[in-house]
C-alpha cells in the first residue's frame, strides 16, 4: 500500500503543488531550517539548565534533581521576558 502511494505521488499527472513540495532546494533549506532551529534550542537550554545544572553538580549538590524542575518553570519564563526586553528598539526624541 505504501509504495503505491509513492508511485501515485510522484506520476505525472499528480498536482503540481505535490511534487514542488519535494523539490531540492526547498528540502536543503528545510533541513537547514531545522538545524538552525535545533542550534537554538540547544542554546536556549544551555542557557536556562545546562548551567544551572553544571554549577551545582560541581558544588556537589545533592537534591540537584529535585530543584531542576522548579528552575525550569521560573527560568523559562524570565528567558523570555529578557530576550523580549532586550529587542525592544528605544528611539530618542521622536513623538509617537
Amino acid at each position: 500500500m505504501t509504495t503505491r502511494m509513492m508511485v501515485d505521488f510522484l506520476k505525472e499527472d499528480c498536482p503540481l503543488f505535490s511534487r514542488a513540495l519535494i523539490a531540492p532546494w526547498r528540502l536543503c533549506f528545510l533541513a537547514a531550517g531545522l538545524a538552525l532551529l535545533a542550534v537554538a534550542f540547544l542554546l536556549m537550554w544551555v542557557s536556562i539548565d545546562g548551567v544551572y545544572s553544571l554549577y551545582w553538580w560541581c558544588r556537589g549538590f545533592d537534591a540537584l534533581q529535585i530543584f531542576r524542575g522548579a528552575n525550569v518553570i521560573y527560568s523559562l519564563p524570565l528567558y523570555f521576558a529578557v530576550g523580549f526586553a532586550m529587542n525592544v528598539e528605544v528611539r530618542c526624541g521622536e513623538k509617537a
